[in-house]
């Protein structure tokens, strides 16, 4: 009996974390990867954890990963400046893991909040603290550099130029973010022209999802302040 009930147990929690099909392959498939991007990152247990409590997670644990995972990319940038092959490697890892987290946060703001926060008006995403998303979303950026930055420091050899130190690998890192172009380096390889490709790509996908959100958000608080009377 018991064997029968861990059983029906376990196919419950399988059919609640798969997505279910709402009439569209591409949403099905957007909302798959997205669980997955959660299951590879610390805050997506976290959130799992306070899902089974059923309480909202502390946005006191968020802001600490979020700055401490930001501290750790900077060290790891760093830290490539010395000639220690496993070291290198394990930095590299670390700039990879830090673009998936950030990948992981985006998409669930645009892909699984609207599915699990709907009104009237359809689905939205929730924001406790306006301020505080808006603070979220700089730290966000700059993890996108800083380890982009990594990935360019890592493969420096395969760039034209001299990448001699990890602040030239951080510039390269945020022109190649912000489209300004970077003069004398440009990629030698198609690893290091994949690696711009894929900046660029974040470059878009925060600003169609991350900044447009930020936008409206500062002039949701606008409107507050000026309110109209009759």
């Amino acid at each position: 009996m018991k064997d029968r009930q861990m059983k029906h147990r376990v196919i419950f929690k399988l059919k609640n974390s798969f997505p279910a099909y709402r009439g569209s392959p591409l949403l099905f498939i957007a909302e798959f990867l997205a669980k997955i991007l959660q299951i590879l990152g610390p805050l997506g247990l976290i959130r799992l954890y306070g899902k089974k409590k059923k309480e909202p997670v502390p946005m006191a644990w968020v802001d600490i990963w979020v700055l401490g995972l930001l501290i750790v990319e900077l060290i790891s940038l760093i830290l490539l400046d010395f000639d220690v092959s496993w070291l290198r490697y394990l930095c590299f890892l670390f700039g990879i893991y830090g673009l998936v987290e950030v990948l992981a946060a985006t998409s669930r703001d645009i892909i699984l909040a609207p599915i699990i926060h709907k009104g009237s008006n359809g689905g939205y995403i929730q924001i406790r603290s306006r301020r505080r998303w808006l603070i979220l979303t700089v730290f966000n950026l700059a993890q996108i550099i800083v380890c982009f930055g990594i990935l360019i420091y890592y493969y420096k050899d395969q760039f034209t130029g001299n990448i001699s130190s990890w602040v030239t690998a951080l510039y390269i890192s945020f022109v190649s973010f912000t489209t300004l172009g970077y003069g004398d380096f440009s990629p030698k390889c198609d690893t290091t022209r994949w690696i711009v490709i894929a900046e660029l790509s974040y470059f878009l996908f925060f600003l169609i999802i991350k900044i447009s959100t930020a936008v409206s958000v500062i002039r949701v608080k606008k409107k507050g302040l000026h309110r109209l009377t009759d």
